[in-house]
């Protein structure tokens, strides 16, 4: 239970549920906020927006505790404008580039599905009639999913009823099933890197091994300092995709490639701030730029697949050589077993386990 104050000097006690712990305890952190603030009266238009979308008070209340009526932009371009601004102040640049062009592309399907309606025309019956033609034109449901997200982001700047909230989002029943290279493909793929030795300033054949005997990600890769390399193994810290610690055995055919990097790193200069990055020395190197460099090399010899498919290739070869899913899940980073047992799909026994079954006399 809460208050609201309003700028006239009267309040109004509200109630608000919560199905879990967790949920509960982000519904009272920003109850708590709203009470302290209107008690104050320097409830700011966008925490009333906030508040409002989230259902803490209604549109009459919202009207209440502003001084002038909420007004909202009127196009589409206003709304992107703010979304790009929120994007650049609290994401990643690389992050904040893909929104941006998320942007584009929603916005685009937008006036062509509704030639002339402006953000306070769209109804919920407008909302649903984008994801079902967009899923007519054959994107995946994660990809819907986010487009809805991002839709209802836009919407939320209104300061009003967003009817993309009473749009349920798609849910993610896509299955994504990973695509490891075979070892006809991997032959195929590794003659072709030889001719490529300058490629991302001649780092791009160890790039190549970590990902195939260490199975990195991009984003652990290019963090990869000489102090990472210890007793034989490589040591991944917290600032990955699933924030999770682990070690991983050094494999001998990564190790000639990563005493090269090292010997690499030991030619900087001293003066000149020494090495850093085991994969780019000084300067650390791009996610985009090792994956184009490997797409480049995978439509050269016309395979399909993406440079992830080199992790997928480690996680299933591993998978088959040790038969131990915990083990596997450990070393590819994985934060639940289910993610390790789609792998399992491409692993094929030889024979039978029917045919290994024993019993003593």
């Amino acid at each position: 239970m809460y208050r609201v104050f309003f700028l006239d000097g009267t309040h109004a006690d509200k109630t608000r549920w919560a199905k879990s712990k967790d949920i509960a305890k982000a519904i009272y952190t920003d109850i708590h906020k709203l009470e302290s603030l209107s008690r104050k009266t320097e409830l700011s238009k966008d925490e009333i927006i906030f508040c409002r979308n989230r259902g803490y008070i209604s549109q009459q209340e919202a009207a209440q505790l502003s001084s002038s009526k909420i007004s909202a932009p009127f196009t589409w371009n206003e709304l992107a404008k703010k979304y790009e601004d929120w994007s650049r102040a609290n994401c990643r640049s690389t992050t904040h580039i893909r929104n941006a062009d998320k942007v584009k592309v929603v916005l685009d399907y937008l006036h062509k599905y509704f030639p002339g309606k402006t953000p306070a025309d769209i109804t919920k019956e407008d909302v649903e009639s984008y994801i079902s033609q967009r899923k007519q034109q054959g994107i995946k449901n994660a990809t819907s999913r986010k487009e809805h997200t991002l839709i209802r982001k836009l919407l939320d700047y209104m300061g009003s009823d967003n009817p993309a909230r009473q749009v349920p989002a798609p849910p993610i029943n896509d299955e994504r099933l990973p695509c490891a290279l075979s070892y006809e493909d991997l032959i195929v793929f590794m003659q072709e890197l030889k001719k490529r030795k300058a490629y991302l300033r001649g780092y791009l054949r160890a790039v190549v091994m970590l990902y195939l005997y260490a199975g990195l990600r991009p984003s652990e890769i290019i963090r990869l300092t000489a102090q990472d390399i210890r007793a034989g193994k490589i040591m991944i810290h917290g600032e990955t995709k699933t924030g999770m610690l682990r070690s991983i055995e050094i494999h001998p055919k990564l190790n000639v490639y990563i005493s090269t990097c090292l010997l690499r790193l030991s030619a900087v200069p001293a003066q000149a701030g020494g090495g850093k990055y085991l994969c780019g020395g000084n300067n650390q190197l791009v996610p985009q730029s090792i994956s184009r460099a490997i797409r480049h090399i995978l439509r050269k010899i016309e395979i399909d697949g993406t440079p992830y498919s080199l992790r997928h290739t480690f996680v299933t070869n591993l998978l088959r050589a040790s038969n131990d899913l915990r083990y596997t899940m450990d070393r590819a980073g994985h934060k639940r077993l289910s993610t390790t047992t789609r792998y399992l799909h491409i692993i094929e026994s030889k024979e039978s386990p029917l045919k290994k079954m024993k019993f003593r006399a």
